[in-house]
């Protein structure tokens, strides 16, 4: 088992107030605090090989992982067909989130309920406050919007509980408090990352060393790197991590590049360097070319059309992806089965995931994966619909 062992380094700690506009896989935009950078080192104390069954079976899970879902997670069909009501989404404006307004909105049309869409701004978290109490004059069923940390709107609650409308999140990060007025937090990436803990540990034969970037004030996009430590530490002692926490500041400022290209240079034995989020790293591979660090091989989660396309060339090696569009339809399946009185799975079962390499890259549209191929007719099943 990987013993961790931490060695802070102090970088100059920056105040952001607000909310940092993210386009990420999962449409996340979330109220930012202050944070420090600072790097984490975890080595193993044990030999630095893993056994030849956990390889194998990394291998195997990880290729597995590289397939197109067959289909969705859930299985358990509504206890009847539901009744007709109003939905509102809350859009925040970014790509991801958009997306996820798109597949409510088709999931909406496939139950014949209205839907209405709101707007609220990325950078100022009080307008999705404004937009939530709005929604609520017009009598809706539930509530959806992608990408607020719970912290943002968790004094609405009580109000939409005395309303009776329910108020379903997407992309909100984890620890989500669910309850009756909130009955589901849609987009959890910890299984994707498993996946790329397994890919890890396949392509270094059990002793890779890494750099795990990672954005603690952004909780959402520290689950894929989360799910990836829990298979590492239960399957590979002989792998090697460091952890360079981002700065909103960092980010901001374009700045976070230079610090990983810094990072990888004061320690060489460093040969990988995944992304919590790969659109923040955008440039790197440039940037490595530039200082002349050829031998490191860059991967991460959640994409932009850019990085299948560096897949593709071959300076990006993999990443990993959930569909928007099927959260859409999820969020929608949460909040009938809601309506029905029905108990709904944690994050509605689950979505499913992708891994991508470029083997498998056959366009670089994000819709393209992911995405079960009958997810509709699927959720109508479900649905008791035609």
């Amino acid at each position: 088992m990987r013993i961790r062992t931490h060695q802070l380094r102090h970088r100059p700690s920056t105040q952001i107030i607000g909310i940092v506009a993210t386009a990420i896989v999962a449409g996340t935009a979330l109220a930012a605090c202050s944070s420090s950078g600072s790097t984490s080192s975890s080595s193993a104390s044990t030999p630095s090989t893993s056994s030849p069954a956990a390889a194998n079976g990394a291998t195997s899970a990880a290729a597995a992982a590289e397939v197109n879902p067959a289909h969705i997670f859930q299985t358990t069909p509504l206890a009847s067909k539901p009744a007709k009501h109003l939905l509102i989404y809350i859009n925040p404006g970014v790509s991801g989130g958009v997306e996820i307004g798109q597949g409510e909105q088709e999931a909406a049309a496939a139950l014949g309920w209205s839907y209405k869409t709101l707007s609220y701004s990325n950078e100022n978290p009080t307008t999705l406050v404004t937009a939530m109490n709005q929604a609520l004059q017009y009598k809706p069923i539930a509530v959806s919007f992608s990408g607020a940390s719970e912290s943002v709107w968790a004094n609405e609650v009580s109000a939409y509980q005395k309303a009776g409308v329910y108020i379903l999140p997407t992309a909100a990060g984890p620890g989500v408090t669910v309850t009756k007025t909130v009955p589901a937090n849609i987009g959890d990436f910890t299984d994707a990352g498993k996946s790329m803990g397994s890919w890890f540990i396949s392509s270094t034969a059990g002793k890779g060393d890494a750099l795990e970037v990672n954005v603690p004030a952004l909780p959402v996009l520290t689950e894929s790197l989360t799910g990836m430590n829990e298979v590492l530490d239960a399957q590979c002692p002989g792998c090697k991590t460091t952890t360079l926490n981002a700065t909103l500041a960092q980010i901001g400022g374009n700045t976070l590049v230079s610090a990983i290209v810094s990072e990888l240079r004061e320690n060489p034995s460093i040969k990988y360097v995944i992304s919590s989020y790969l659109p923040f790293t955008t440039g790197l591979p440039a940037a490595l070319k530039a200082a002349g660090l050829t031998s490191i091989t860059y991967a991460g989660a959640q994409p932009d059309p850019s990085d299948l396309q560096a897949i593709q060339n071959g300076t990006e090696a993999m990443a990993a992806i959930q569909n928007n569009v099927l959260l859409g339809w999820m969020a929608v399946d949460s909040i009938a089965r809601a309506a029905e009185g029905m108990t709904v799975l944690p994050g509605d079962g689950g979505a499913p995931s992708q891994l991508l390499v470029k083997n498998n890259i056959q366009s670089t549209n994000l819709l393209d994966y992911a995405l079960p191929p009958n997810y509709q007719q699927e959720f109508k099943t479900l649905w008791k619909l035609p």
